[in-house]
């Protein structure tokens, strides 16, 4: 089902559900210059038990009109949540999308049920942040025929690594250039290990073998850990689309987590406003059947 309609004056949502109503809602928050689209190879396995939904990022697809704000986009995803979900959701990021989830983790935890971010560099080595700061200012200000160029470029490079099918789905999107420049000078200079920091619940950092810039993250990521919830996993001959890359691990990886990690983590909680309190959220949802490990794929944990 897809939709797309005004929920607060600044924005609208544009996001399709799939799957059992009654099942474990997996929200998927797509990386910066693609869309929703990006999911297919996740959406069309695990919506046989899985309740899922996808949706474009302020400054991408449906929403390409609109400047994106890691705020905006926030306050999108937790919208959605509210409507469709009425509870909490499983939050699934890559590269953007992981730092929309982790901001929305921090800003409405009570909307999630657990976390699993990918691609997510965070170090930024080897770039300062004027740097990077210039590099989304030349993004998000690019001409039309840049944009062209652009995509074009783009669609060669992924028709490379990536299956016809895949290539054809992200080239009728669009890739959005402008909308991922956006992001990027939002998000530079945020602290996202603060906000994970604050996060109480299950978190799995889902990265591809050879995402080098990502997995360099990882130290800095684990160190936010300090009451022992996040679980890192590497996925082998996966780069940066590892969800694309190895669809069959990361699924699996997907699987494993909710049952293994996300079920047993019914009483996590956070501290309340008066000293020493506790408000507790509840995760009541149906059980998908666990994957055994020798179908796991190419996957390791650190």
């Amino acid at each position: 089902m897809s939709n797309q309609q005004p929920l607060y004056p600044e924005a609208i949502a544009a996001y399709d559900t799939y799957g059992p109503v009654h099942g474990l809602p997996l929200v998927f928050l797509h990386a910066g210059a693609l869309t929703r689209k990006m999911w297919q190879p996740q959406i069309a396995d695990l919506s046989k038990a899985f309740r899922i939904i996808a949706l474009d990022l302020p400054g991408h697809g449906a929403l390409a009109q609109h400047t994106f704000s890691l705020k905006m986009a926030v306050e999108e995803v937790a919208q959605i949540i509210r409507k469709e979900v009425q509870g909490q959701a499983l939050v699934i990021g890559l590269a953007l999308g992981g730092f929309v989830a982790l901001a929305l983790a921090h800003e409405h935890p009570e909307l999630v049920a657990g976390l699993v971010v990918s691609g997510c560099s965070i170090n930024a080595e080897g770039m300062s942040e004027t740097l990077l700061k210039i590099r989304g200012t030349l993004l998000a200000n690019n001409v039309a025929l840049l944009d062209r160029m652009l995509a074009t470029v783009t669609e060669k490079v992924l028709s490379r690594f990536y299956s016809d099918q895949f290539v054809k789905a992200q080239a009728q999107a669009g890739i959005y250039w402008k909308g991922a420049g956006q992001g990027l000078l939002d998000c530079t200079g945020k602290d996202f290990r603060a906000m994970l920091h604050s996060y109480r619940g299950p978190v799995l950092v889902l990265n591809g073998e050879n995402d080098k810039n990502s997995r360099k993250s990882e130290e800095t990521l684990l160190s936010a850990a300090n009451q022992g919830n996040i679980k890192v996993q590497a996925l082998r001959e996966a780069g940066h689309l590892c969800n694309v890359d190895q669809p069959r691990a990361y699924n699996n990886a997907l699987r494993n987590f909710t049952q293994a990690d996300l079920y047993h983590s019914y009483s996590y909680g956070y501290q309340g406003a008066g000293e020493g309190e506790r408000q507790v959220f509840y995760v009541q949802f149906e059980e998908p059947q666990m994957e055994r490990p020798e179908d796991s794929g190419n996957a390791y944990e650190k």
